[in-house]
């Protein structure tokens, strides 16, 4: 865990970006398979680093808002009631992830087409 933390620290610069994020994946994911007991005296120190990064400007490129959020996620499960410290700077940014428009839309001709073509394979296409 220590040099995941210091990956997450000092990986500071654009060309490490996607790095950083890594780690921040690696740390939530390595917090989740220990449990909130093993993770608690790097909890605190993982969750000020990444309350900080939340608060800084990123590129609109840069992949640390999105690994961020999965990060988040992961660490609320992990650590449980513990985890309400951190709501107040987790959910805006949540919120306004989730009123994004997606990237790639489905025309109706298109989803039927994919729908015929799955179920011809066997397979069922649910629809939302």
């Amino acid at each position: 865990m220590p040099y995941l933390k210091a990956i997450l620290v000092n990986a500071t610069d654009k060309s490490n970006c996607m790095l950083r994020a890594k780690s921040m994946e690696c740390i939530s994911l390595v917090g989740m398979a220990f449990g909130k007991e093993k993770f608690r005296d790097d909890a605190k120190q993982v969750m000020e680093v990444l309350m900080s990064l939340q608060g800084s400007q990123m590129e609109t490129d840069d992949p640390t808002t999105s690994y961020m959020l999965q990060a988040w996620a992961r660490l609320c499960k992990c650590l449980g009631q513990d985890f309400l410290l951190y709501m107040s700077v987790v959910m805006p940014p949540l919120l306004q992830s989730a009123q994004l428009k997606p990237d790639v839309t489905l025309h109706l001709q298109i989803q039927i087409m994919i729908s015929r073509t799955l179920t011809m394979k066997g397979y069922t296409l649910l629809l939302f």
